[in-house]
């Protein structure tokens, strides 16, 4: 597998990133280029895994996150998405809306660690019974309750 993410040096990014770096795993980050710095290879807010062996950093441009955000998906076979803030949820409901309409049909799963994603949950079925979803709120988002079951759930579905 390859994981691919925003390149971040705190929160669950990082702990995935240095895990993949000292298991010598495939990384490729994605970073906006508001964070480098006067056009040099130094990389504000990138994790520092990013500087050594197998590892790619993109660089997304534009006045926006959308470069960014198609970069995170391109060849993509699947989306786990881990507890985050503003960004990932922004990130999530793009592609859970994408996901919904038939733009993709990558599966996407989110890890649900002591119930961060309930509330999308919630949202999610209270839409469903409203009538304001095309296609049943399980085929436009999974929940795990850990990072290995969302994975193992992720091979099973591909």
């Amino acid at each position: 597998h390859t994981c691919v993410n925003g390149a971040g040096a705190s929160g669950c990014m990082e702990y995935m990133n240095r895990g993949a770096h000292d298991n010598n795993g495939h990384i490729v980050g994605v970073i906006h280029e508001k964070f480098v710095v006067d056009g040099s290879d130094c990389f504000e807010g990138a994790n520092s895994v990013f500087g050594k062996g197998n590892r790619r950093l993109l660089v997304a441009k534009g006045n926006d996150l959308q470069e960014r955000k198609r970069l995170l998906v391109e060849g993509a076979d699947a989306i786990v998405v881990l507890p985050g803030g503003p960004g990932t949820w922004d990130e999530l409901w793009e592609m859970a809306c994408a996901r919904h309409i038939g733009f993709h049909s990558m599966p996407i799963v989110c890890v649900n660690v002591d119930d961060y994603y309930e509330p999308f949950r919630e949202i999610l079925q209270r839409a469903h019974k409203d009538e304001l979803l095309y296609k049943h709120p399980s085929y436009i988002l999974h929940f795990e309750e850990t990072s290995e079951a969302a994975v193992d759930w992720i091979e099973k579905y591909l």
